[in-house]
């Protein structure tokens, strides 16, 4: 790939700056080089003149470290702005339409839009430095040695262009190689975040250690692409490394030679042999920058990619008739003309053609069965769903929209999804005042101007209007990830009314009603209902006194046209048995049956999980004082000192890590035992012993050089496979902890939480423990033998050796942190909260889109994007000052020991040849020294890090076993992975099937009762019905019995295992074959699972719908199940838990998203094929219910536990 520079008049600027300071350190170079060759040959001669150069030679170290500092900053200013702009437009594309049509999942587009575009500081910040160095640096110090010897320079001239050629052939053969590990980087994170949202399924089925084997395959998978990789580069590297090691010692071969002859002066010489190293220097630098660059140009590549592709187009809506500039008088007619929705894969339409007219101010509901495109229809007019779309995934949408536009819109969505981190702050947003959004990932308060005080205060006081009209008041200081889906549906409509309030005329709403108790219900729809008159309101709803709301009804049923008619003539729809799907896309061709372990991409929104009580402590935030998910784990990751903590991570590879940090101290040492060899046999040279004399010297230089660039290889080689081993391990231990304790840390259960956790901190640790851990190891010893060796050789000197070792072993590292100000640290916090923001903008994408609300969460992301590359600046500065006060000290030393040792010389107590030695050795440790400078600085940023991988409770020396599941088993024997929770649940008395509570009580960590006193019992053939308000604590009593919460008091047995299928029950974005075989136990996989699937779709009234699919099972259903409706979603989740066999089925409202006939339906069927087996059913449908099942109400329940709270009524109408 060709250099691509940074645009603008500064970035401009910043590379003739660049240019500048490159020549200035060729210049001090020369002033060094020339002063040092000057005083060892005055040394040498015994000329009391030999200090002659000694200010010269001080000038030039001074003039070399200001220009490390400011090549610094300035290469830093180089790269302003360009990851941000590249950001902004990555995530302006994907928040353009609100739709995903191609690239890379949203797990990967969050990485590659944040960690990916970061790979970028090393392509500005290394690469081109050291171009600007090449083209400036080896032709300025070349025209120096020319003047002094040219024969020197004519070998130079010969030898220099192999550096680059080879550094040409490698960069090609590593540029697929590298493409290959960012994709592979790409499917870990999108899998990381697919199984993050299907979470709470993966532990309701028992499959959660299952996943974790999946997600270490694809790590080592990445480390073995990545090590790959890195061992060409290294390889590369290797090579030039030798090449340059070469071409020296053959300047240094035919300068000793000619000064045996008395060909050459000895000044002359010197000076060629300190200049030759440094003109391969920036060539080496340039292939290990363009090499350390490859992941930023191939970031760059895939970006433009992903900006190239082409779009979806949605269907725009025609302007209103009138003057276009007219202020409209009241809500606009919504008319919808010819309306056809058709969805690859189908052999016909998923909706239309039809055409209705909304009147205006009035609750227009669209009708119909399950799957007949009622969601898709609202999809439309919000803009989410249009034309075009990946190969193999087309949306063809035709029709006409007329009488609003979208800036009228207000969406509240099926499957809500929020990006703030509270929900009055959400609702702030929709209102379009959201001063947390900012905060939320770590903006800096410099951008913006404070809002004045009323108007923040009107703008907080109608967002909690809107949330009290919608019974959720209560829910405002809360964080989304803790909300039920009941409440999610409140404060959902709750936005939609800010926006309302905002200035739309036109209110979507789809299924407002769904997983709400009577009360609740009753509050959302006297919201609905206020605004009649006010605002157009399309409905969706299944509910039927939601659907009696509407002022008119349009059916809507897939392929057929449905007028819109007046309410009270309309007739019902079509049966559940001509249920069609919305949304069925994204068929392959040629889909080969899917493993479990291969379920990789983003779905649209987290996975809500279940909700506690309001008035209960938050399991998040009590999760540290008495988490039931560790019980151990946090107090002694917060008692762990960061050496504790690496110690543990590092263990299982310490063998390799100890290898590494031995080699590349041998390595260090091997580059300073050259400089010094090749220091005494040019003195030596001179001296014109016989040419045997010479020869080891000369053997040893080849040795030491060839050494030296073979142990570097070896020692990086080490070094990564190490971090990548350990890494891999952690990354599965991080998601054990998360999945055994993920009803108890529900806050962490959103999409971005985990991949910051799981995918960006381990990440930030990989890039940090190299640049961290060894580098002062390496450093000490090197200097420690330094030190020793210069006290053998020339004690004189040992005072500016031992100054030189303090300033740069402890001086240059506590000036850089002191400069730094935490500044590394502080980046790595905005990178990782910029990281989080972005993918819940990405899963969010839909609604920020449909409500006109993407503009301040972009801004909010650039903001915090603005303040890291602030902090990333700062931290540029203090780096840069270090090493330059490191230089300083080194070529002081070198100075001063020349200084300290010329009365010794002179005397002729000590040999010339040693205090070249002594000189060189000097100028050779700036290297090893100056790496403890990064390594101190960015200390603090992996302390960091480890304290928030240590809050999992993964490095407390415990660990937790691989081979335990999250699906509660009392079972002996059975010899399938179905381990309980955390906490055993005993089995009935004489192994009695079915599951009995006995007088049970249960509270989260830190709060008070849920509920007290429950007695209930349910057996094969008579369910056990769980009722009672939101927050009554139906989740938590499910819960207690998957094992994830001790019963505070009574007891709980269960005989056998249970499954589980939650609310809102997540599918992943593969086949439905795939997503079924999830459930399916190990033991019942054979070599056609075709006819146990085909049941269990059966049982739940799917069957219809594969026969219409063209590829049947194999069929793709889109992110979160995107290309199915919300009660095909519904049917298929209540499948895969059928299929795992289990003792005790707990069903989580199933017929929350299906029409009354459906429901009733898919009730019977289950009745029939779970006979046998326990069922506890969790609703709040009064037609779920059947008179000879058990009732269990929880209202009481919680009245006796919190008898301040009245009781709420059974269930919705």
């Amino acid at each position: 790939m060709r250099p691509q520079f940074p645009d603008g008049p500064a970035n401009r600027a910043a590379l003739y700056l660049l240019g500048l300071l490159a020549a200035l350190k060729a210049l001090s170079l020369v002033l060094m080089a020339q002063a040092v060759a000057s005083m060892l040959a005055g040394l040498m001669a015994g000329d009391p003149g030999w200090a002659g150069q000694l200010y010269w030679g001080a000038a030039g170290v001074v003039l070399r470290s200001l220009t490390v500092w400011a090549q610094a900053v300035a290469s830093r200013r180089a790269a302003l702005g360009v990851k941000e702009e590249l950001r902004s437009r990555l995530l302006e594309r994907a928040l353009r339409n609100g739709a995903r049509s191609a690239g890379p999942a949203d797990g990967g587009l969050a990485i590659l839009a944040t960690r990916g575009l970061d790979a970028l500081d090393n392509y500005y910040t290394q690469f081109l430095p050291a171009l600007v160095n090449c083209a400036v640096i080896p032709l300025l110090l070349g025209a120096r040695i020319l003047y002094a010897d040219w024969i020197s320079a004519a070998v130079i001239v010969l030898t220099v262009p192999l550096v680059p050629l080879f550094m040409v052939l490698i960069g090609r053969y590593t540029e697929d190689r590298v493409r290959e590990a960012q994709s592979a980087l790409s499917r870990l994170s999108g899998h990381m975040l697919e199984l993050a949202k299907g979470l709470p399924v993966l532990v309701g089925l028992g499959r959660a250690a299952a996943q974790r084997k999946a997600l270490e395959d694809l790590s080592e998978e990445y480390r073995h692409r990545t090590m790959g990789t890195l061992r060409t580069a290294f390889l590369s590297a290797l090579a030039l490394e030798l090449i340059a090691t070469i071409s020296v010692a053959v300047v240094a071969v035919f300068i000793g030679v000619r000064l045996v002859h008395g060909d050459m002066a000895l000044e002359a010489g010197l000076l060629a042999l300190i200049l030759a190293p440094d003109c391969y220097l920036p060539l080496r630098e340039l292939g290990t920058a363009h090499h350390a660059s490859d992941e930023g140009r191939a970031a760059l590549a895939e970006t433009n990619a992903v900006l190239d592709a082409p779009e979806s187009v949605p269907l725009h809506p025609a302007a209103a008739a009138g003057a276009p500039d007219a202020v409209p008088a009241g809500p606009p007619a919504v008319a919808v003309a010819g309306l056809t929705v058709r969805y690859g894969g189908r052999s016909g339409a998923a909706v239309g053609p039809l055409s209705f007219t909304a009147a205006p101010g009035r609750i227009t509901a669209l009708d119909g069965p399950s799957g007949a495109g009622k969601s898709t229809v609202l999809g439309v007019l919000a803009g989410t769903i249009g034309s075009g779309g990946a190969a193999g995934r087309q949306t063809a949408v035709s029709g006409r929209l007329e009488g609003f536009t979208t800036a009228d819109l207000a969406w509240v969505p099926q499957h809500p999804v929020m990006v703030a981190p509270t929900v009055l702050e959400e609702v702030r947003l929709y209102l379009g005042s959201a001063p947390g959004a900012a905060r939320d990932v770590g903006a800096d308060a410099d951008g913006a101007a404070a809002e004045p005080a009323a108007a923040n205060a009107a703008a907080e006081g109608t967002a909690r209007r809107c949330l009290a009209a919608c019974a959720a008041e209560h829910l405002a200081a809360k964080h989304p990830a803790e909300l039920s889906p009941g409440e999610l549906r409140r404060v959902a409509l709750a936005r939609g009314l800010a926006r309302i309030e905002a200035g739309a005329t036109v209110l979507l709403l789809d299924e407002p009603t769904a997983h709400l108790d009577r009360e609740s219900a009753t509050a959302v729809s006297y919201a609905i209902t206020g605004l009649r008159g006010k605002v157009t309101v399309l409905l969706v709803a299944h509910d039927r006194q939601t659907r009696e709301l509407a002022d008119q009804l349009v059916a809507v049923a897939p392929g057929t046209p449905a007028p819109g008619t007046p309410a009270p003539s309309i007739a019902a729809a079509a049966t559940a048995g001509t249920a069609a799907t919305t949304a069925l896309a994204a068929v392959q061709t040629e889909v080969p049956e899917p493993r479990t372990a291969d379920l990789a991409a983003a779905p649209s929104g987290p996975e809500p999980v279940a909700a506690e009580p309001a008035g209960t402590a938050d399991p998040a935030e009590t999760a540290g004082s008495g988490d039931p998910g560790a019980p151990h784990a946090e107090g002694h990751s917060r008692g762990a000192s960061t050496a504790a903590r690496l110690r543990r991570l590092l263990a299982p590879v310490g063998g390799k890590f100890a290898a590494a940090g031995a080699v590349g101290t041998l390595s260090a040492l091997f580059a300073v035992a050259l400089a010094g060899l090749s220091g005494w046999l040019i003195i030596r040279a001179s001296e014109q012993p016989p040419i045997l004399y010479l020869l080891t010297a000369i053997v040893g230089v080849r040795f030491f050089g060839i050494g030296r660039a073979a142990l570097r290889y070896l020692e990086r080689l080490l070094l990564h496979d190490a971090v990548f081993s350990a890494l891999t391990r952690l990354r599965g231990r991080l998601w054990e902890s998360l999945s055994r304790r993920a009803l108890s840390l529900r806050r962490l259960l959103q999409g971005g939480n985990v991949l910051g956790t799981v995918v960006d901190d381990v990440d930030t640790v990989r890039e940090l423990l190299p640049r961290v851990v060894l580098p002062p190891v390496t450093a000490v010893a090197v200097g420690a033998a330094a030190v020793t060796t210069i006290a053998l050789l020339l004690p004189a000197a040992l005072p500016a050796v031992i100054a030189a070792a303090l300033v740069s072993l402890a001086g240059a590292p506590a000036l850089a942190l002191a400069a730094d100000r935490m500044s590394a640290r502080t980046e790595q916090r905005l990178r990782s909260g910029v990281l989080r923001q972005v993918a819940a903008a990405l899963d969010a994408r839909a609604e920020l889109h449909a409500n006109s609300v993407s503009g301040p969460v972009l801004a909010a992301i650039t903001g915090a994007d603005r303040s890291a590359t602030a902090a990333s600046q700062r931290s540029a500065w203090a780096e840069g000052l270090g090493q330059g006060l490191t230089v300083l000290a080194c070529g002081t030393a070198a100075l001063a020991s020349a200084v300290l040792a010329a009365p010794l010389a002179l005397s002729g107590a000590v040999e010339p040849a040693t205090v070249a030695v002594v000189v060189l050795l000097q100028l050779a440790l700036v290297e090893p020294y100056a790496a403890i400078t990064t390594a101190v600085r960015q200390y603090p940023a992996l302390r960091s890090v480890l304290q928030r991988i240590g809050e999992a409770g993964v490095l407390d020396g415990t660990g937790t076993s691989a081979g335990k599941g999250s699906i509660a088993d009392t079972s002996a024997g059975t010899g399938e992975d179905v381990v309980g929770g955390l906490v055993p649940v005993p089995g009935r008395p004489g192994g009695a099937p079915g599951l009995e509570l006995r007088d049970l009580a249960a509270a989260w960590p830190g709060g008070r009762a849920v509920f007290t006193g429950l007695s209930a019992a349910a057996a094969p053939g008579r369910w056990l019905a769980v009722t009672g308000a939101s927050g009554s604590g139906k989740s938590t009593l499910l819960a207690v019995i998957l094992g994830f919460l001790p019963a505070a008091r009574g007891q709980i047995l269960l005989t056998g295992r249970a499954a589980w299928c939650p609310q809102e029950a997540h599918l992943f974005d593969s086949t439905i074959r795939g997503n079924l075989l999830l459930g399916l136990p190990d033991s019942s996989r054979g070599a056609d699972t075709d006819p146990l699937l085909r049941k269990a779709l059966a049982a739940v009234g799917l069957e219809p719908l594969i026969g219409r699919l063209e590829h049947g099972l194999d069929t793709r259903i889109g992110p979160g199940g995107a290309f199915l409706s919300g009660g095909e979603r519904q049917r298929l989740a209540v499948a895969r838990t059928l299929l795992t066999g289990a003792d005790v089925i707990l069903l989580d409202e199933p017929t929350a998203h299906l029409d009354a006939e459906s429901g009733r339906a898919l009730i019977a069927e289950l009745r029939h094929g779970l006979r046998d087996r326990t069922v506890v059913i969790v609703t709040h449908n009064p037609d779920d219910i059947s008179p000879e099942d058990a009732r269990l109400d929880l209202d009481r329940a919680a009245a006796v536990a919190r008898p301040a709270e009245p009781a709420a009524l059974l269930a919705r109408g």
